[in-house]
């Protein structure tokens, strides 16, 4: 290894040259990576000496023989990992809002998906939002509304979709991107993070935080102000996952299970996520600065 270039990379946050072998370095060039603070390296004195100007990193990373683990605040999810809830989230499929961070690498891709006699999805269909529902065998029919902005890969973007009675509104970035009316019914028997069934090959590719279940439609006003927070378990909120669990990048076998933080019990287990390295496993930085409540409560729209 004799050269080194990352740059503009807003989700770096680790990086390990640590081969024993840094002198041989004679280009290395890592900047413009907000979320990089330490490069753990085999000579600190070297990469100082050599490589300690401000075109070679940013003022905020530093060199050590040692780099304490990150934290995880988000989820990577490759093809073919998807989360399993269970219990169910008590969701009124006429009333409810899910809202999430995410951070694709796909224009397609299922944020999350509940039914069993019919079903529902929340997802990425040709780079925009789509929500979509197919009734049950006793009220048959597909409809869909579908937003308008194209949401860029590798960005972090926080989407929403809301339904109060049959209409439906979606928004990114608490803005609303489209609007429709539904008014198939069906019945729910599962409810999954990254697929939109057990049956379906369609699964979510990115990072992922923060994603809310309620049981009514909130608003944009109440979108916009909670949605750079982890708020606190209140009335309305009936699953909530930080993503806040592990280290990032590293080892995390042990972490299995996605933590309900509204006290509702509504855990979730990974399935098929590799739990070790950059991808399929718990990763950082996340879409929303852990542990900032925001101090304010939703109060139910109706």
């Amino acid at each position: 290894l004799t050269s080194i270039r990352l740059d503009g990379n807003t989700n770096l946050a680790v990086l390990n040259i640590q081969n024993g072998n840094n002198s041989s370095l004679t280009g290395f060039n890592v900047t413009n990576n907000p979320s990089l603070s330490c490069i753990q390296v085999s000579d600190v004195s070297f990469m100082n000496t050599n490589f300690g100007a401000l075109v070679n990193k940013d003022a905020g990373a530093t060199y050590s023989t040692f780099c304490a683990p990150i934290a995880a605040a988000a989820l990577n999810f490759s093809e073919g990992n998807y989360i399993s809830i269970n219990p169910l989230p008590a969701v009124d499929n006429n009333n409810f809002s899910i809202e999430a961070w995410i951070n694709t690498t796909d224009t397609e891709g299922e944020i999350a998906g509940w039914g069993g006699d019919g079903l529902a999805e929340f997802r990425i269909f040709a780079g925009h939002l789509q929500f979509l529902e197919l009734g049950s065998s006793s009220n048959p029919g597909f409809q869909s509304v579908n937003g308008s902005t194209i949401i860029n890969n590798n960005v972090w973007t926080h989407v929403a979709v809301t339904k109060n009675g049959t209409d439906v509104k979606l928004y990114i970035n608490g803005v609303l991107d489209g609007s429709g009316t539904i008014s198939l019914q069906f019945n729910y028997t599962y409810f999954y993070i990254g697929t939109g069934g057990p049956h379906l090959d369609v699964f979510y590719s990115g990072n992922m935080d923060e994603l809310r279940i309620w049981n009514t439609a909130i608003s944009s006003s109440q979108i916009s102000t909670k949605m750079n927070c982890e708020p606190a378990p209140q009335a309305g909120l009936t699953a909530e996952y930080h993503f806040n669990q592990g280290n990032a990048f590293v080892n995390n076998s042990a972490e299995t299970i996605l933590a309900d933080a509204s006290g509702n019990g509504n855990n979730g287990a990974l399935q098929n996520f590799a739990l070790n390295g950059g991808v399929s496993n718990w990763v950082a930085p996340g879409g929303v600065v852990t542990g900032n409540t925001g101090g304010v409560t939703y109060l139910a729209s109706g």
